[in-house]
């Protein structure tokens, strides 16, 4: 007599800090799975909360890590991987929405050929609010770039490959497809390959996600990485202008860390220089004529948005080569600060 086989037993990992807000709802969202209960389980680890978070969460049944100090999500992930009991390792965020067949489609995602990781659709929430929000979702911020970027380590390629997937993004032609890189928020991984690799690297406050799929590629050639388009998360971080902008500042000493121990080349991103530069020398020329350009040029570096907005018949798309002019600025200043920082601390560990 033929005996199906049993679905592999998942750990979800839910990562909170100061979640009183958010909690109840992501831990519910993941107890109403249609995927067989007594074959998953969901650790929360509450990473050193200082509000309301622990007390929501002894509401519920599920196992509990505790840090004392907020230590960061690399940190968080490998305590989960700590407690598991499971075979598939699946991140989740706290601010983070799924439906009832999410954890169920997910894992069809293992019936792939050599699965190094399975990934989620991120869906924008129904009331975006903000500019910020509005623009992640019009750009598919938290969604995986295609294989095609990233696959040149020559500068001019990797531009080229930007440029063309802004303008032309590959859309999927399945469910389940290869990408390059996994949404950290709803990533999932088998746990052997995580333990493999040692887990998340605790140094990094931020790209810790992109830093452990770059070191379980190095080791597993021969692996991908899927996503599973009907596995659908709805992300929905909070997210302020000022957020928007200080975030890749921020983490520009992390992103140059992490681009230098994988010996990957930074982003390209020529145009925030190429703006400033023309800004500069029209308002040298007159005052007037640097405000024109400074606030017509974004609109042709950023053809993409100007072609949607007419497209869609949506203006305020217009908008957004201002926030993505933004961004990306943001980026390449904070990592230049990050060269800078390194070198000082290059200087004082060659001085000691």
């Amino acid at each position: 007599m033929k005996t199906s086989t049993p679905a592999p037993f998942v750990s979800v990992v839910v990562c909170a800090y100061n979640s009183e807000r958010l909690i109840a709802r992501a831990i519910e969202a993941l107890l109403a799975q249609d995927y067989p209960h007594e074959r998953y389980e969901i650790v929360v680890v509450d990473d050193g909360s200082c509000d309301r978070t622990q007390e929501i969460i002894r509401n519920y049944p599920v196992t509990i890590v505790r840090h004392e100090t907020n230590l960061g999500r690399g940190a968080a992930r490998n305590s989960g991987l700590a407690w598991i009991k499971g075979s598939i390792y699946v991140c989740f965020d706290d601010d983070c929405v799924v439906d009832p067949n999410w954890l169920s489609q997910l894992v069809e995602g293992y019936q792939q050929p050599d699965v190094a990781g399975v990934g989620s659709s991120i869906k924008e929430p129904t009331e975006l609010r903000g500019l910020a929000s509005r623009f992640t979702a019009a750009a598919g911020s938290f969604n995986p770039p295609s294989l095609r970027l990233g696959a040149s380590k020559h500068p001019v390629h990797r531009f080229a490959s930007y440029f063309m997937d802004q303008l032309f993004p590959e859309m999927p032609t399945s469910t389940v497809y290869r990408v390059r890189e996994l949404n950290g928020a709803t990533a999932s991984f088998p746990v052997d390959v995580l333990r493999s690799v040692g887990g998340w690297d605790t140094s990094l406050r931020a790209v810790e996600d992109a830093d452990l799929r770059s070191r379980i590629a190095r080791k597993y050639p021969g692996s991908h990485f899927y996503t599973v388009s009907t596995a659908l998360v709805i992300h929905d971080p909070e997210m302020s202008l000022r957020n928007f902008v200080y975030r890749p500042y921020a983490r520009g000493l992390d992103t140059l860390r992490y681009y230098r121990s994988n010996r990957i080349i930074p982003p390209i991103f020529p145009f925030p220089i190429l703006w400033l530069a023309a800004s500069v020398l029209s308002a040298l020329v007159n005052p007037l004529l640097g405000i024109l350009v400074a606030l017509v040029l974004p609109q042709l570096l950023y053809l993409w948005w100007p072609i949607r907005a007419v497209r869609e018949a949506k203006l305020w798309h217009l908008l957004f080569t201002y926030l993505q002019l933004a961004e990306e600025s943001a980026t390449v200043v904070g990592l230049i600060r990050g060269q800078l920082l390194l070198r000082v601390k290059g200087g004082s560990a060659r001085r000691l």
